[in-house]
């Protein structure tokens, strides 16, 4: 299989798609598991620092992201294997426009004043 057939390639309809939400109950479901799995195992092959699910043909908000020690992005600090469900993104200061920071979503996430939800 070629790397076209695996990953969804710029004007595949699915990346314009809205990706659904995972429901707390299917975090540890079978399905979801193998989708990560797919994610991570697709991603390491591929030499690659993140891949979606939509990329992969799931239309769901799971991403995965992984920078130990790769040769393609030398200039980027090592990142942990980290996966996201269900990421938000938000701005959090205005006059950083041309960084997006990604904040865990947690019971006791404090927002500062600027910032807004996309």
């Amino acid at each position: 299989m070629t790397k076209k057939n695996l990953i969804a390639q710029i004007g595949a309809p699915i990346l314009r798609e809205k990706t659904k939400e995972v429901k707390l109950i299917d975090i540890s479901s079978p399905k979801v598991k193998k989708i990560i799995k797919q994610l991570i195992t697709t991603m390491r092959n591929l030499n690659g620092a993140g891949l979606a699910a939509n990329q992969i043909f799931f239309n769901l908000r799971i991403c995965v992201i992984e920078l130990m020690k790769n040769k393609r992005y030398k200039h980027i600090p090592n990142i942990p294997l980290t996966v996201l469900i269900n990421p938000k993104i938000k701005v959090m200061n205005k006059t950083c426009s041309n960084e997006i920071l990604i904040k865990k979503r947690t019971r006791d996430e404090t927002t500062h004043p600027e910032s807004k939800n996309y």
